[in-house]
């Protein structure tokens, strides 16, 4: 367990180190691909590899935008801008992510989006019902003066795997019998937006990332199928880190079930959305926040 610990420690400082990185980039004219390859390549550097694609997500976009190869898009000189990075250390996956207020019209969101997921990481400890949990800091938070993404939320972390067995929502659920567990890792997270807003999620047609599902097909896609899994395990990729020749197959891998497509997330009304994530380990004394800058 302590071998564990340490690489999921060292996954998280590493993942921190990137977010810090991130902020000062963020400003109206860069390219997105310029971020996620500059935060990529850091990771690298410092002995990870990206845990998945890094994201950046802008405005309304909630989740799930990673640049593509030559992605011409450029950051805007204003709106709300999250950055979503992970870094895996032998496997062990952490996950974290920033939102930057470009023009200063937002800072509330995100103020709010980070408050709330204190308050989350506040009331997690060994033992106690994730229902209970999330009913407690629901009660605690009232008055929000913005909207939570109720179909976005947090997710364990295991060794290749970046949702894995339990979920931490954001508002109480109806069904929810888990429990919390000492030794556990997870990815806390909370998404907000206006009160104009839907508070939900939907998904465009859009893909730039895809994980493998573990499935291997027959014939020439079962050697693409079997050289993917090698390189990424199940650990979502982009088609950046990809030859042309594999590009140009994700669509029949998809089709065969190879491969899971993670549509572009947006706010159901279109309004401007603020993210907060931190990895976390459950400790005898309550969660112990991994990715702090």
């Amino acid at each position: 367990m302590t071998i564990v610990i340490e690489a999921f420690e060292q996954a998280a400082r590493i993942t921190a180190d990137a977010l810090a990185a991130a902020k000062p980039m963020v400003r109206g004219g860069v390219r997105l691909l310029e971020i996620a390859e500059r935060l990529e390549r850091l990771i690298c550097e410092r002995g990870a590899r990206p845990a998945f694609p890094v994201n950046i997500c802008v405005g309304s976009i909630a989740a799930h935008y990673s640049p593509l190869p030559d992605d011409p898009r450029t950051l805007p000189d204003r709106g709300l801008v999250k950055i979503d990075v992970g870094a895996h250390v032998d496997g062990y996956p952490a996950d974290a992510a920033i939102t930057v207020d470009i023009s200063g019209d937002y800072g509330w969101l995100i103020d709010e989006a980070e408050t709330y997921l204190e308050a989350l990481i506040a009331n997690l400890r060994p033992g106690v019902a994730i229902k209970r949990l999330i009913k407690q800091t629901y009660e605690e938070a009232k008055p929000l003066r913005s909207r939570l993404i109720v179909n976005l939320c947090g997710h364990q972390l295991q060794r290749f795997k970046l949702h894995s067995g339990k979920s931490i929502p954001v508002v109480p659920p109806r069904f929810h019998r888990e429990v919390i567990r000492e030794g556990e890792v997870f990815a806390v997270e909370v998404f907000t937006t206006t009160t104009r807003g839907a508070g939900e999620a939907v998904a465009e047609a859009l893909v730039t990332i895809y994980s493998h599902t573990g499935r291997i097909p027959g014939g020439q896609l079962g050697e693409i199928s079997r050289q993917l899994l090698a390189r990424f395990n199940m650990l979502p990729f982009s088609p950046r880190w990809l030859d042309p020749s594999e590009v140009g197959l994700l669509s029949q891998l998809h089709k065969k079930r190879v491969l899971t497509a993670y549509p572009v997330l947006r706010e159901g009304r279109n309004e401007p959305v603020a993210q907060a994530e931190h990895t976390v380990v459950i400790e005898r004394g309550g969660a112990r926040v991994l990715t702090r800058f």
